[in-house]
């Protein structure tokens, strides 16, 4: 399993992206009324009445010179001839009315025609101020036929008025970019980072599992999915290691110059302190509760001093809290056993008496790491 190395606090980057895009797709798009649009429609709708009115003068006109009314002179028109006028119309003003429908205004009075561009106008900037997005033209033709029905009183000038409207009706709306991600952008930044707690001691992966984007997130911020050799760690281990040497070469010097200068027995004492060391490590991984210092405390006050003894204990127990997972928890728990430890075998001379010395031993830890869990409101490891 793979452990976190102590209590840490990061950003959950992927978990604050995703609740800022989040965010920034709650936000609608900003649209605003087009009135340049509603004015250019309006413009063409009296254009192309215009149009109708100077054709149907002509019409007139020809009709006067040859004795007859309009209708008359209407119904003498060819269909051709009145969809080339109607085409006429539709080059003129740039427009794809259908030719028929402009014929048919042909055959209305002035009053009549009136009536049909004022119906068009009016329901025409009724519906377009309401607003039309592109992708809701088709829905806001059929309400403008439904207004144009409403309001107009003959049923022939109701689809001749509806048919010329919906041929000329635009969007109304446009969408306003700059406002739309200037809201986005406040959405994004309102949303606060994401920060996740890990605990010292917390499987952040268990052995086989496959390891998820939010695994890797964790390993990331802990440095531990492309871990890099920290330099200023070493030197400060190596720094710490020289100083507890030399002050364990000083005592010896000084209040044990037979053990300095036993070269037999300074070796037992490395042996002893490098197996220990590295015992601890694999226990860690475990729980730092398992580091043997206590084993190492009984081995060096049965074979060389318990003065000594006490020493070492103290110097190792530093030395493995600054293990990666080590801490003050274990080092006072490391202390203690170990002291424990010397004194429980001071007058050892039977194995029965070692017997005894593991259980004292046992029961001092159960009480410490008992007391640690109430005071760090914390579970055994």
């Amino acid at each position: 399993d793979i452990l976190s190395p102590g209590d840490f606090e990061f950003v959950d980057l992927e978990a604050t992206q995703n609740l800022r895009e989040k965010a920034a797709k709650s936000i609608k798009e900003v649209y605003d009324l087009n009135l340049a649009n509603i004015e250019n429609v309006e413009k063409q709708i009296d254009n192309l009445f215009l149009k109708i009115k100077e054709y149907k003068e002509k019409i007139d006109e020809s009709s006067k010179d040859a004795n007859n009314d309009v209708t008359e002179s209407g119904k003498r028109l060819t269909d051709d001839e009145l969809s080339e006028m109607a085409n006429e119309i539709n080059k003129d003003l740039g427009l794809y009315i259908n030719e028929k429908i402009i014929a048919d205004c042909f055959q209305f009075d002035n009053l009549t025609l009136e009536k049909i561009r004022v119906d068009i106008k009016s329901s025409m900037r009724k519906i377009m101020e309401q607003g039309i997005k592109e992708d809701d033209l088709e829905n806001a033709k059929k309400q403008l036929i439904r207004e144009i029905s409403e309001i107009s009183i003959d049923r022939h000038d109701a689809l001749i008025a509806s048919d010329i409207a919906t041929s000329l009706l635009l969007p109304s709306l446009f969408l306003n970019e700059e406002d739309t991600e200037k809201r986005r952008q406040e959405a994004i930044t309102s949303v606060d980072d994401v920060i996740r707690t890990i605990q010292k001691g917390q499987i952040i992966i268990r052995k086989g599992e496959v390891a998820t984007s939010e695994d890797m997130a964790i390993l990331n911020a802990l440095g531990l999915k492309n871990p890099k050799i920290n330099f200023s760690n070493i030197i400060g281990i190596i720094m710490i290691t020289a100083i507890c040497l030399l002050v364990v070469f000083l005592y010896l010097n000084y209040f044990y110059p037979d053990i300095y200068e036993s070269i037999s027995k300074l070796i037992l004492l490395g042996i002893i302190s490098i197996f220990v060391v590295l015992l601890a490590k694999l226990a860690s991984q475990a729980s730092g509760y398992l580091m043997p210092i206590a084993s190492a405390s009984m081995l060096i006050a049965i074979s060389l001093s318990p003065n000594i003894a006490i020493l070492l204990t103290v110097i190792l127990s530093l030395l493995i809290g600054f293990m990666p997972g080590g801490g003050l928890n274990y080092i006072l728990v490391s202390v203690i056993s170990g002291i424990v430890a010397i004194y429980s075998i001071r007058k050892a001379t039977q194995r029965s008496s070692l017997t005894r010395a593991g259980l004292i031993i046992a029961g001092v830890n159960i009480i410490i790491i008992s007391a640690l869990g109430l005071i760090n409101n914390e579970g055994y490891y």
